[in-house]
């Protein structure tokens, strides 16, 4: 190997190959995510703003892939999103793997100068968004 860096390429559509920087800002940023999982098996991993530059449409099938993932090489996730939609997406995506008991999820709210924190676990997370509307972020 001359030391170079070998340019990634995806297969489009079962028929043409292309680089990866050929594709959008999104595609890149999930690509480097799985990559950074495969590299730091038994890891944990800290993403600030996981969902910046993921589709809508594709999000929750991005949510399902870093949950399997994540599970696959041994890795915990730290992840922040202040996008509900990205969190429902999140939450759904853990009911569908039945990883809920897997999730916690931390809130934070300003209160008369200090700073309130509240934990839930995935089934809680699932209660609050069903039955209360409770915006998760």
């Amino acid at each position: 190997r001359s030391g170079n860096s070998t340019p990634v390429s995806v297969l489009k559509d079962g028929e043409k190959y292309l680089p990866i920087y050929a594709l959008g800002d999104g595609v890149q940023r999930w690509f480097y995510i799985l990559g950074c999982m495969l590299i730091h098996r038994n890891s944990i991993i800290c993403i600030d703003e996981v969902d910046v530059g993921i589709h809508p449409t594709a999000q929750e099938s991005f949510c399902r892939t870093l949950i399997t993932y994540a599970q696959k090489y041994n890795v915990q996730l730290f992840l922040t999103s202040h996008n509900l939609e990205f969190m429902d997406h999140f939450i759904n995506a853990s009911l569908e793997l039945n990883k809920l008991n897997d999730v916690r999820i931390f809130t934070l709210k300003h209160d008369n100068k200090k700073i309130q924190s509240r934990v839930l676990n995935g089934k809680e997370a699932v209660h609050a968004r069903e039955v209360y509307d409770l915006e998760l972020r």
